[in-house]
């Protein structure tokens, strides 16, 4: 599904793009060999990967955030009867069931409302990035220069969200064929382990 997303919004992308060349490009040269297109198109192929780049920063510093309160949850939630969170884990890990009274609810609306409220937030500065990139080329060095950065966006931006959704989905795979293997305490299971961590933003996040 991703790759005929990816392929319809590279076709939509293109039939703009052509769009906006025939509206502004009357008199206009659009030659590839003119230096300043050829900037714009050098300028335009390194926007995607700054703007993949930042959701998966975003991640790091999400996840972080709910591992932070994920240990303080652990020392501070009791239930009634005093009991912290982190007792009541350990104890159902050692006898499997927890006596009448032992257990201990986790406050999840905090976690959930730290990922709902920071991914809003951290998606503020890809956005603002993705508007304001074209607008300032456009403004300030003109609709050749706009017209190689949209074109070098296009190009590379397909070729690194199909490389992102293939290739993350195939780390994030690793690790099933692990555990079907049984292989998850050895070094090729560490990797396995590395290769979810970074597959699942690289297919879920920044690739989409």
């Amino acid at each position: 599904g991703k790759g005929f997303a990816t392929g319809a919004a590279v076709l939509t992308s293109l039939s703009m793009l052509v769009a906006f060349q025939v509206l502004v490009g009357i008199n206009l040269n659009f030659d590839v060999s003119e230096s300043v297109l050829l900037s714009g198109l050098l300028f335009g192929a390194m926007l995607p990967y700054l703007f993949g780049a930042l959701p998966m920063l975003s991640v790091g510093k999400i996840a972080a955030e709910i591992v932070e309160e994920t240990r303080r949850q652990l020392y501070e939630v009791t239930n009634s009867n005093g009991k912290r969170l982190r007792e009541a884990i350990q104890t159902s890990t050692e006898f499997m069931i927890l006596p009448e009274g032992e257990d201990v609810d986790p406050d999840t609306e905090t976690c959930v409302r730290i990922a709902s409220r920071q991914s809003m937030m951290e998606m503020i500065a890809p956005v603002m990035y993705a508007i304001l990139a074209p607008c300032l080329c456009g403004f300030f060095v003109g609709p050749r220069f706009l017209m190689g950065t949209l074109a070098g966006a296009i190009v590379s931006g397909a070729m690194l969200a199909f490389k992102m959704s293939n290739a993350g989905g195939a780390w994030d795979n690793s690790k099933k064929l692990c555990k079907k293997s049984s292989i998850e305490n050895t070094k090729q299971g560490e990797a396995c382990v590395v290769g979810d961590v970074v597959g699942d933003p690289f297919k879920d996040t920044s690739g989409p």
